[in-house]
C-alpha cells in the first residue's frame, strides 16, 4: 500500500474543517476593511452593520407600532364610559363653582335645571369629540414619535467593537460545532476516497 494514500483522509478532513473555519471567521473578521490579493475584505457583520441596524430598526418599528391600537382602545366607547364619572364630576364642579366664581353675573342667572341641561350638552359633545380628538392626537404623536429613528440612533451609539466581540463569544460554541461537522464530513469523504483508490489497485 502506498503510504501517501493515508494523506487523503487527513487532507480532506483538514479541508472540511478549514473551509468552515474560514466561513465562520469571516462573519466577524476582519473588523476593518483590508486589501488582500488585490481584493477588499471585511467581516460580514462589521461590513453590513449599518444595513443590519436599519433592518432591525425598521422591523422593531413595525412590531412596536402601538399608536393605532392605543388610539382605538382609548376612543372605544367602553373606555370612554369608564372615565365619564370623572368627566361629569369636573363639569359639575366647573358649572357650580368655577363658572360662578369667574363670572358671578352668569352664576346668578343659571339655576339647577340650567346646570343639568348644560352638563348634558357638554357630556354629549365630549362623547362625539373625544374619539376624534384622540385619533388626531395619536396621529400627530406617531409622526413626532418616530420609533425607527429612535432605535436607529440608539443602535448607532452602541460600541460595535464590543458588540462584535460579545456576539463572537456567544456564537463560539455553535461555530466550533460547525467546524467539527466540517471536519467530520471531510474525514468521511477522505476515507471513502481512500477506500475507492485502494480497491482500484
Amino acid at each position: 500500500m502506498n503510504n501517501w494514500l493515508l494523506l487523503i483522509p487527513l487532507l480532506t478532513c483538514f479541508a472540511g474543517w478549514f473551509s468552515v473555519w474560514i466561513i465562520t471567521r469571516s462573519v466577524f473578521h476582519p473588523k476593518r476593511e483590508v486589501l488582500l490579493l488585490g481584493l477588499r475584505w471585511q467581516g460580514i457583520f462589521p461590513k453590513y452593520s449599518a444595513s443590519i441596524i436599519h433592518d432591525i430598526a425598521k422591523y422593531a418599528a413595525n412590531e412596536l407600532s402601538f399608536t393605532d391600537t392605543l388610539a382605538e382602545r382609548i376612543s372605544n366607547p367602553e373606555a370612554l364610559e369608564k372615565i365619564m364619572p370623572l368627566i361629569e364630576e369636573h363639569i359639575d364642579d366647573f358649572l357650580r363653582k368655577k363658572l360662578t366664581e369667574q363670572m358671578p353675573m352668569i352664576g346668578m342667572l343659571i339655576g339647577e335645571k340650567t346646570i343639568i341641561q348644560l352638563k348634558t350638552v357638554f357630556i354629549n359633545e365630549l362623547k362625539e369629540l373625544f374619539p376624534v380628538i384622540i385619533t388626531n392626537y395619536m396621529g400627530n404623536l406617531a409622526n413626532d414619535f418616530n420609533v425607527e429613528k429612535i432605535i436607529t440612533e440608539k443602535l448607532n451609539n452602541i460600541d460595535f467593537a464590543t458588540l462584535n466581540n460579545s456576539l463572537e463569544k456567544a456564537l463560539s460554541k455553535q461555530f466550533n460545532y460547525a467546524r467539527f461537522i466540517g471536519f467530520s464530513i471531510g474525514l468521511t469523504m477522505g476515507i471513502f476516497q481512500f477506500l475507492i483508490i485502494y480497491n482500484l489497485k
